[in-house]
């Protein structure tokens, strides 16, 4: 048995990691005060199709907020999409959206109305 998980420590051992590279910044401005805020939705669209994100904070918080996302290693055109929503995960407000390449426009702004 010894044997057995010391093979299996070293066959472990042998393995890589290639952690996630955040080459894509997003600075998102106008967060809601007064809808209770307390986590955004945030849908990183790339050629490969969606992938969401929710970062927390707390109520009233914060007015802006910046985000480091990754492109997995794909080029071309991204979009991100910012939906605001309260603890019970009701939306305030419209969402906000930005545009950019990559690579290129990597670092983008998304204005909430």
């Amino acid at each position: 048995m010894r044997s057995l998980c010391l093979a299996a420590l070293f066959a472990l051992a042998g393995c890589t990691f290639d952690p996630e590279t955040s080459d894509i910044t997003v600075t998102v401005t106008n967060i809601s005060q007064s809808g209770n805020t307390d986590h955004l939705e945030v849908t990183l669209t790339l050629t490969d199709g969606p992938h969401v994100y929710h970062p927390q904070f707390g109520a009233q918080s914060t007015t802006s907020i910046e985000l480091d996302l990754t492109s997995r290693g794909q080029v071309g055109p991204f979009t991100v999409t910012v939906q605001q929503l309260n603890r019970d995960n009701q939306n305030i407000g419209p969402p906000g959206t930005g545009v950019g390449v990559i690579p290129g426009q990597t670092s983008i702004q998304v204005n909430l109305p």
